[in-house]
């Protein structure tokens, strides 16, 4: 992953989101190996996006691999839990089953034992990714599951 740090600034982030497929080759199925990666990077948003980026594409979207993905986001640095869980929403958008993706990730965010914290994060994740690549009627279900306390962001 050296190489991206030699980029021009304006390449640096890009360039760690598509390693994430070389990770994904050399963590060989271990999601947690491939997770362990972003430690590596200083930056912080870039840590940030690169294990967003990696969950996004090394989740499995079934029981196991949900459970295996959670696990993975326990064991890597404090500082990289939300958005390593960020990416397992992540995943649901880009993946998920077609025309209910961002529902989905707002169901994961909701139902798989994350922090009343992580839950919050997670849902403003996906509305932030929603706002950006769904169309107005795709966020408006989306912000019909979020709690009460959590419309603003919706307006």
């Amino acid at each position: 992953l050296g190489i991206c740090k030699k980029q021009p600034a304006a390449y640096v982030a890009d360039c760690y989101r598509q390693m994430q497929v070389l990770v994904m080759n050399l963590a060989a199925g271990n999601i947690l190996k491939g997770a362990k990666y972003s430690e590596q990077l200083e930056d912080p948003n870039l840590a940030a996006t690169s294990i967003e980026t990696y969950m996004g594409g090394a989740t499995r979207l079934d029981t196991e691999g949900i459970a295996a993905a959670l696990d993975a986001c326990r064991h890597v640095q404090t500082r990289l839990e939300q958005p390593c869980i960020h990416g397992i929403a992540l995943a649901y958008m880009l993946r998920g089953a077609p025309g209910a993706e961002a529902e989905a990730a707002v169901s994961f965010c909701n139902t798989h034992g994350l922090s009343t914290s992580e839950a919050g994060s997670c849902r403003q994740y996906v509305v932030r990714y929603a706002r950006s690549a769904y169309a107005a009627a795709v966020l408006a279900r989306v912000c019909a599951m979020l709690p009460d306390s959590e419309q603003a962001q919706c307006k």
